[in-house]
């Protein structure tokens, strides 16, 4: 009777020990089914494969509980339970190339897990053909070259950094040891004993337990890269909105500036515009009274000489003014750049001399050319022409009768200086104002000019690389431009 007892409570504890052991099975396939609906990985997707199929041949076939289930579910069990065990495999390797990252970390390996991925294909084959005999065989073959293949992979891909391997190495170093001693108990290594068939699925629900907490902690990974790229793109894109802010920022700045120098620019043109128009207003009106009063000969030959030569006068001064408007203009429009070229200096002053020796004759002004310096200079033609010509205009307006004008060219600290020089001095607040003002001065007074010309020379001087001066003391004014490094 005692030994009945004994027994019968050996099997209580044989059996309670056997539903915990399905249980766990079980509790671990809804976790993971649960867990792939949520986040939808293909490796979560395979594990749970692994799980159904060789926790399906574990405790359907190895442990014998498919009789639970009737006659007909244990002789389908029975009949296909190396299929099932191969399916399982397949599930198994799927799911550690895509853990492992084979690919990336160890691609011999990747060839290698390929290559038996196809031999656990034929062992399904064959399990499926009924060749039971044969597929027992590469079962065992393929269930420790697998476990052999799969350690050294983890040893591999863990040494090179991906450090969740670690449960990877552990799961199947258990596997294999577990193998390997119930394969030898066959051939009489090892002791048989009533605990040797307990090896294998205790070492294949070590290895799925293993390889659960190193898919949670690959999880855990995941999440943490995600968060990482999370975090990286929301400060990327803060970056570059502020990057773009300040783009925004800048170009607004901008067109703004560019707004106010074109309302500007717009002021300034429309002032010289009314300015011209009304100076020509006068001296036209005065020559047709004046051809009006000698065609009805209200006047006679002296007088019409006499008034003609005071509005040929007011007619240069305008058509003066009209050119440098049309240069400025013109400069304004198309932004013209420098077009440096060789030029013969004396024979270009006395080009720009003959112009205004007839003005300078009338009021009994000298005019010569002063050349202390190499006669040829290197730059651009054209605005050295409006800027001497300038020069002159002013000195012509500004010497007094009887005084002098020089159009000459030197060295000046290194510098190749162009200058007209002419008798009279300007005003210091006048002077002040030309030396620094870099807008258009508008004045209305018929001997003084509209200052135009004082800001093309300026304009035209800065896009040549030279700089523009004027000095005046002692009685002697002098404009002059600085040319660096051109004579020649």
């Amino acid at each position: 009777m005692g030994t009945s007892k004994v027994i019968f409570n050996a099997l209580i504890k044989r059996h309670s020990l056997e539903i915990i052991y399905i249980g766990f099975f079980i509790s671990l396939f809804l976790f993971y089914l649960f867990l792939w609906i949520s986040v939808w990985d293909r490796s979560t997707f395979y594990y749970i494969l692994f799980i159904l199929f060789g926790g399906f041949y574990i405790v359907g076939y190895l442990r014998g509980y498919s009789y639970l289930f009737g006659d007909g579910f244990k002789d389908f069990t029975v009949h296909f339970s190396f299929a099932i065990a191969g399916v399982g495999n397949m599930a198994a390797i799927m799911f550690s190339i895509r853990f492992l990252k084979l690919k990336e970390y160890c691609n011999t390996c990747y060839k290698i897990v390929n290559i038996l991925l196809a031999l656990w294909a034929l062992h399904l084959i064959v399990a499926l053909s009924g060749m039971r005999s044969l597929a027992t065989n590469l079962l065992q073959i393929l269930a420790i070259l697998q476990t052999v293949i799969f350690m050294i992979a983890g040893i591999l891909v863990y040494r090179k950094g991906f450090k969740p391997a670690k449960y990877y190495i552990i799961a199947f170093t258990g596997l294999f040891i577990a193998i390997a001693y119930t394969i030898l108990s066959f051939y009489n290594v090892f002791p048989m004993t009533d605990y040797t068939w307990q090896y294998i699925p205790i070492g294949a629900t070590a290895e799925m337990l293993l390889l659960a907490f190193a898919l949670a902690d690959r999880i855990k990974v995941l999440q943490k890269e995600k968060l990482a790229a999370e975090e990286a793109n929301t400060r990327l894109m803060n970056e570059k909105n502020i990057s773009l802010q300040q783009a925004i920022d800048e170009k607004t700045a901008t067109l703004q500036e560019t707004l106010a120098k074109l309302q500007d620019s717009n002021a300034i043109k429309d002032k010289l515009f009314s300015i011209v128009v009304h100076d020509m207003r006068s001296p036209l009106s005065n020559l047709a009274g004046i051809l009006t009063l000698k065609q009805e000969n209200l006047i006679d030959d002296a007088e019409f000489n006499l008034y003609m030569t005071d509005t040929k006068n007011q007619i240069e001064l305008v058509n003066d003014r009209l050119n440098n408007l049309l240069l400025w203009s013109f400069s304004q429009m198309k932004n013209t750049g420098s077009k440096p070229e060789r030029i013969n200096l004396e024979q270009f002053f006395e080009e720009h001399i003959k112009l205004y020796q007839h003005l300078a004759a009338a009021r009994k002004i000298k005019m010569h050319i002063s050349m202390t310096s190499p006669n040829e200079v290197t730059t651009d033609k054209g605005h050295l022409s409006v800027i001497i010509r300038n020069f002159l205009d002013n000195a012509t307006k500004f010497t007094p009768d009887n005084g002098s004008i020089e159009l000459g060219a030197e060295i000046a600290d290194g510098n190749y200086k162009i200058y007209v020089k002419n008798t009279g001095t300007i005003a210091p607040n006048k002077l002040s104002e030309i030396l620094e003002n870099n807008a258009v001065t508008i004045k209305e007074s018929a001997r003084k000019g509209i200052g135009l010309g004082v800001l093309l020379c300026k304009e035209f001087a800065l896009r040549m690389g030279a700089t523009f001066g004027v000095t005046s003391a002692n009685n002697e004014t002098v404009f002059f431009i600085l040319l660096p490094g051109t004579a020649g």
